[in-house]
């Protein structure tokens, strides 16, 4: 498969990096469909001292491993103690920052959604750090669930309702990129925004094929292709 360029999303780089900018520790949230590149737009993002972390569906022990040992990258030694809660992993990194007198990180969650689901206390653990003023890093939560994410943020009821700096949802490109993407004009850049709309993932998947006809039978049309369903 062919990996597209890095198209388009300047605005969304632009706002997380005003965010996080600041002095103060801010929690940003992105969130939005699958495969319209919000992973691709965080990887993306060139920052000193930056932690990324792609949550999965492994029970929280591996998660807080997985997590620290991440952290190890940029906070050496971290990973070497095993930590029995979120609590005692955000509170370790919280006193390592300060202790340090370090610049202050940037932490991404990626996939946050597969976090809260295996433990469901942890968007308020993470609203007292915030409301304590405990956080001594910014901190980036991301996930594909949008019923999910926008519940955790946007429903009054919920321990983070209220305190994000900055709440992004990636949507699909706009039809002009995909004339960058092609390198095509006029009427085939119309045809093929036609048939894969603007999700990324979709044109990757078209390019490995010698026109949008066959594209389409083995994508879509076939009844195992990839995009069938």
């Amino acid at each position: 498969m062919v990996k597209l360029p890095f198209l388009n999303r300047n605005d969304e780089l632009f706002r997380i990096k005003r965010a996080i900018s600041g002095s103060t520790p801010s929690l940003i949230v992105i969130y939005g469909r699958r495969r319209c590149g919000k992973s691709r737009i965080l990887q993306q993002l060139t920052l000193q001292n930056k932690v990324y972390f792609l949550a999965d569906q492994s029970d929280q022990t591996l998660q807080r491993q997985g997590l620290a040992g991440c952290i190890n990258q940029v906070v050496p030694g971290f990973g070497v103690s095993s930590y029995s809660s979120w609590s005692a992993l955000f509170e370790a990194l919280n006193q390592r920052l300060k202790a340090k007198n370090e610049l202050i990180q940037t932490l991404i969650m990626d996939e946050f959604p597969y976090l809260a689901n295996e433990y469901p206390a942890l968007p308020s653990i993470i609203q007292k750090m915030i409301d304590q003023n405990e956080l001594q890093f910014h901190l980036i939560l991301s996930g594909s669930s949008q019923r999910m994410m926008q519940g955790l943020l946007m429903d009054q009821s919920t321990p983070l309702f209220g305190r994000a700096t900055e709440i992004i949802k990636i949507k699909p490109l706009k039809p002009g990129w995909i004339v960058d993407a092609f390198q095509l004009k006029g009427v085939h850049a119309f045809e093929q925004y036609a048939v894969w709309g603007g999700v990324p993932r979709y044109w990757e998947l078209s390019r490995d094929y010698p026109d949008t006809a066959s594209a389409i039978a083995a994508l879509a049309v076939n009844r195992n292709g990839v995009l069938h369903q």
